[in-house]
């Protein structure tokens, strides 16, 4: 029987505790907010979101634009990327390949580079000529040697970023 009776006061003890709980929820829990409260957090989220996005589109504004610009040979920053691939290079190893590109008169060699169609290719020179070197001023020189151990055809690209010097 005491068992029983202790079983009913911690029944009685527990509903008079949820009823209290229940009641004080709403008015005092810190935990969660009110309609009011909920109701401006989602208009400042969709305010960020709203400047976010007018941003992300005047970015792909300008961005299209200079894409226009650049197609449309409108935009001129006084650069010119230049590009020249030689002929068909034969299996020799012990032949080298030399090829030159040269900027326009006015502009200077700026940067460059060289690329081959074949991996196993040895660039030996990859540099910029300087006035007077090789007849050949303000340009960017490739050089190649096939690999003795693995001749094969290749092409030799150069290129060459020209501008005005400041």
């Amino acid at each position: 029987m005491k068992k029983l009776f202790t079983i009913l006061i911690l029944v009685v003890l527990l509903l008079f505790s949820i009823s209290k709980i229940t009641k004080a929820a709403p008015d005092n829990n810190p935990i969660f907010p009110s309609v009011s409260e909920v109701n401006q957090m989602i208009s400042e989220s969709i305010n960020s979101l709203q400047v976010n996005v007018d941003n992300l589109i005047s970015r792909v504004t300008a961005t299209e634009q200079s894409i226009t610009d650049l197609q449309n040979n409108t935009y001129d920053p006084g650069y010119e990327w230049l590009q020249t691939t030689s002929n068909l290079i034969t299996s020799d190893t012990s032949f080298e390949a030399q090829l030159i590109l040269q900027c326009p008169e006015g502009k200077t060699v700026l940067s460059g580079g060289v690329k081959t169609s074949w991996p196993m290719t040895l660039i030996i020179w990859n540099a910029p000529t300087t006035v007077g070197e090789s007849g050949y001023p303000n340009a960017w020189v490739g050089r190649t040697r096939n690999s003795p151990a693995d001749g094969n055809n290749y092409y030799l690209t150069v290129y060459a970023l020209c501008g005005f010097p400041n």
